[in-house]
């Protein structure tokens, strides 16, 4: 990390390298330079040296799944589905089988094919009704078809098994919003905070459910908080304005709007929102 923030780039990666050759077991150690590889010099790099771990190591199903990764952030997704469907068949009766699967079957929700997802899904559930990736996936699948008690269902229960899941509890916020429950998505809310208090998104929303719950003081002291830490924050500066709009705060209004116009590329909603605040002052 030091030799990158001197932009000593062929040095950070000379290094790695070395720590790799001198521990070529150590799995952990193949993933950093992965990782460097991929913020440094690009996917494709990364990928070489993926298919090299594989060659070396073709039973370690570890460089598998970080080379289908590759691929979904390339957006690749047939190239994904074929990295998987080699980890399933490799793994046959292994727990890595279910995890590929439970991982092909949001390739296949990304690809729209709900129906081969969703048959996955089931798959894995049947074997392991507390798979925490399975029960996600059907989660959010519900919670787009409507099924929103469905979606708290799976939700409660992937939690149980992993309670600090913040995206398991970002999604069963949205669930309980979504059925009419926003005591219970403002406490689901507090929780991710409680977990992780610098996530600022989170902060901003739970801001933002709790002034529609009447709380808009605390709302905007949590908004303050969030502004100190990134003052230029377009969702917290959008949540502040709404917040002064609806107590019709108007000079803190302008003020919010300055700050939109000034410092976010929103700057038509800003003097919108600008010109309404000033009619009535």
């Amino acid at each position: 990390k030091l030799l990158i923030r001197q932009n000593r780039t062929d040095d950070a990666e000379a290094y790695l390298r070395q720590i790799v050759a001198s521990a070529p077991g150590n799995i952990d150690a193949k993933l950093l330079l992965v990782d460097y590889l991929v913020n440094q010099r690009g996917n494709a790099q990364a990928e070489v040296a993926l298919r090299e771990f594989i060659e070396d190591s073709p039973a370690e199903l570890t460089y598998r799944f970080s080379l289908a990764a590759l691929y979904l952030r390339d957006k690749e997704l047939e190239k994904a589905i074929a990295t998987y469907r080699e980890i399933i068949d490799m793994d046959s009766d292994g727990p890595k089988n279910l995890v590929a699967r439970a991982a092909l079957a949001q390739v296949f929700l990304l690809q729209g094919e709900k129906a081969a997802a969703r048959a996955l899904i089931a798959e894995v559930l049947s074997a392991d009704k507390t798979s925490v990736e399975a029960l996600f996936l059907r989660a959010r699948d519900r919670l787009q078809e409507g099924d929103n008690q469905g979606a708290i269902t799976d939700l409660r229960t992937l939690l149980r098994e992993q309670p600090e899941l913040a995206d398991g509890r970002a999604l069963l916020a949205e669930a309980h919003l979504r059925n009419g429950e926003p005591l219970l998505a403002i406490e689901a809310l507090r929780i991710i905070l409680e977990i992780g208090p610098n996530n600022l998104p989170i902060r901003v929303e739970l801001a933002r459910q709790l002034a529609r719950n009447g709380e808009s003081d605390t709302a905007l002291a949590m908004l303050r908080e969030a502004l100190a830490r990134v003052p230029d924050d377009q969702a917290a500066l959008r949540v502040q304005a709404e917040v002064y709009a609806d107590q019709s705060d108007w000079p803190a209004l302008i003020d919010a709007a300055t700050a939109i116009i000034e410092q976010t590329p929103e700057k038509a909603l800003g003097h919108h929102i600008r010109g309404r605040s000033e009619e009535h002052t």
